[in-house]
């Protein structure tokens, strides 16, 4: 009789073993970009990850007879607990296409949560800010650089486990043929005769221009940026320096657009792995890419006014224009967020991915183990 057993596992010695899980999940999905081992060490690192720094974290693997085929994490954000008390959070939650498997890696990870004192369960969440969270429903089967990637069979496995929707999120796409005329009016306009001085990332300076970048979120009054600053150092190797871009008024940065090349085809035909001829299609691949994935516009909204992130977006489609690109994917809004979709609207995007954030309440019948 099959036997399903769920463990804890260290991080990041235990890394290798999810991997294993993921490509039992995914494997046969063509559309599948298998993550790079490497980057996934460092990425799930607490020595290197500030996110697993702050939150308090444990992974939980899935063994069928001692084959990897599931996982998951528990997570609790502290400064979380001070607007919503008694939240946890679950990410990476991968599973193979057996209810048994979701359930017994949904008891490990809720029971771990009620154990600290948590009375609902929450996700996913995959620990990147603004980006790899949420489980897309509807929307192109091929994910995007940063995007979620779930497998058809996973949102009626998660009705059966009884969540519930909690919210819902668009992506949108961005298509750099196409520009709304009123936007490159109000562009032009700023970049001709206001006083905002918009330029590159200058990747030799990179330590002040990610100063910058903070200043610039800090401004903007959005929550965590220093979380986006992480990110950007996560991913300096993949940043093309003509795709994310500083504005500065009187000598302070007041808004800037980041941007990185989804290089997901690239990824996928590496398999995972720089050698043997990985490395091959990481050189040259990536002077071929076709689409952008658009981390984050953020400026202050005093010179909102002036167009400024109007300004951002048409010097990041002109750039990604001159790379060859045909478009770009902006990462999850909510739906309840009407100001972020008039702008993203009026921008020129359209709708193209819908993702669902997930709830369910922590009882003493969610955290027993089913299948074993």
């Amino acid at each position: 009789m099959r036997r399903i057993q769920v463990v804890p596992v260290s991080l990041p010695q235990d890394v290798g073993r999810m991997v294993e899980a993921w490509w039992t999940i995914h494997g046969e999905d063509a559309e599948w970009s298998p993550p790079l081992l490497k980057e996934r060490r460092r990425f799930l690192d607490p020595e290197r990850n500030p996110w697993l720094q702050r939150w308090e974290v444990q992974f939980f693997l899935a063994l069928s007879d001692g084959r990897p085929v599931g996982t998951i994490s528990a997570q609790i954000d502290p400064s979380a607990q001070e607007e919503e008390p008694g939240v946890g959070y679950f990410g990476f939650f991968e599973f193979v296409d057996d209810e048994g498997v979701a359930r017994s890696l949904l008891a490990a990870a809720a029971g771990w949560l009620m154990e600290r004192g948590m009375e609902l369960i929450r996700g996913p969440y995959n620990f990147i800010p603004g980006q790899g969270f949420g489980l897309k429903v509807s929307g192109p089967s091929c994910a995007c650089l940063l995007d979620p990637q779930a497998r058809g069979y996973y949102p009626a496995i998660y009705e059966r486990l009884g969540f519930s929707v909690r919210s819902t999120w668009t992506s949108w796409w961005f298509d750099t043929s196409e520009v709304e005329g009123r936007v490159e009016r109000v562009a032009d306009r700023v970049l001709t005769q206001s006083d905002l001085t918009l330029r590159p990332l200058d990747t030799t300076r990179w330590d002040s221009d990610m100063a910058d970048i903070l200043t610039a979120c800090d401004a903007s009054g959005e929550a965590r940026c220093g979380d986006l600053v992480a990110l950007m150092n996560h991913l300096r190797d993949l940043i093309e320096p003509d795709l994310v871009w500083l504005a500065y008024h009187e000598g302070v940065c007041v808004g800037a657009s980041l941007a990185i090349p989804d290089l997901t085809p690239v990824i996928r035909k590496m398999k995972g792995k720089m050698l043997p001829f990985g490395w091959y299609h990481w050189w040259f691949g990536r002077q071929r890419i076709q689409a952008l994935r658009l981390i984050a516009v953020r400026v202050d909204p005093e010179l909102e006014h002036k167009g400024l992130s109007a300004a951002l977006y048409q010097q990041t489609r002109e750039a990604a224009r001159k790379l060859g690109v045909l478009g770009m994917e902006y990462p999850p809004v909510r739906d309840d967020d009407h100001a972020a979709r008039r702008f993203l609207s009026r921008m020129g995007g359209k709708k193209r991915g819908t993702y669902h954030v997930y709830e369910a309440e922590i009882t003493t019948e969610l955290t027993e183990e089913v299948g074993r």
